[in-house]
Order: structure tokens, then sequence, then C-alpha cells
């Protein structure tokens, strides 16, 4: 038995143009690319981050290198301004160590992704395609419109 299977035509107006099709993948090509050079841009900018913080770093040491001794404060007075001193040093270096631990974040490898989940991209697709389905306009006069 032979059977002739001969290809079932799309429906009107269910493809887009060549030319919108042109346009959607520069489109999405285009927001690929910007994803990968913001990525590599954290990479460019990493030895100037890592210059400022090591001087911020090294700043902080020099600071908590000049404290007093506490025999050597004087009364409440002293004892205040050591502590204030002590706590705001505190501060910068636990900053500095959660700079250091979010920059890590940045600069971590990641698999490729889609710009969004897929399922979600498709039913947005299928919503796009029925609003302009019902709208009656053939594939060519939604494609003049969107060009």
């Amino acid at each position: 038995m032979s059977e002739s299977k001969e290809a079932t035509p799309p429906p009107v107006g269910s493809h887009a143009t060549p030319e919108v099709t042109a346009l959607l993948l520069a489109t999405f090509a285009d927001l690929y690319r910007q994803k990968v050079g913001a990525e590599e841009d954290v990479h460019r900018t990493l030895p100037f981050f890592g210059t400022a913080l090591g001087i911020v770093i090294a700043s902080l040491a020099y600071a908590a290198g000049r404290l007093p001794k506490w025999p050597d404060l004087p009364a409440d007075k002293g004892n205040y301004a050591f502590d204030a001193a002590a706590a705001l040093l505190t501060l910068a270096v636990l900053e500095a160590a959660c700079v250091l631990v979010w920059i890590s974040f940045a600069i971590a490898r990641r698999n490729y992704e889609r710009i969004g989940p897929e399922a979600d991209m498709l039913a947005r697709v299928e919503e796009l395609q029925s609003y302009y389905d019902n709208q009656g306009k053939t594939a060519a006069a939604r494609s003049a419109d969107m060009l």
C-alpha cells in the first residue's frame, strides 16, 4: 500500500513572515549578546574593584594598628572613644568581608539560562498568537503593523 503523504498547508495567517522572523531573531540575539556582555563587564572591572578593595583593607589595617592599647586609655571618655572606634572598625571589616562574598557570587560561572522559563515563554507566545488570530488580520497585515 502506498500512501502519499501530502504536507498539509499551514493555516492561513498563523506563521510570521520572513521579515518578522528576522526581526524577532535579531531582537533575541541582541538580548543574548547584552546578557553575555554584562557578564563580561563584571570580569573587566574586577582589577579596578580589587585594587580599591585592597586599599580599603590596607587602610583598615592601618587604622586598627593606630588604636591605642587598652591599658593606655584614660578614664571613661577614652574608653568610650575606643569602643566607638573599635565598633566602626569592626563594621568596616564586616562590610569588606560581605563585599568579597558578593563579588565571588558575581564572578561565579553559570550555565546557559534562557531569558525566562520556557513554559512561560510558550504560554505568552500562544496568548499572542490567539490574540492576533482573533483580530482577523492576515499574516502580511500583522507583519506590516510590526514593521
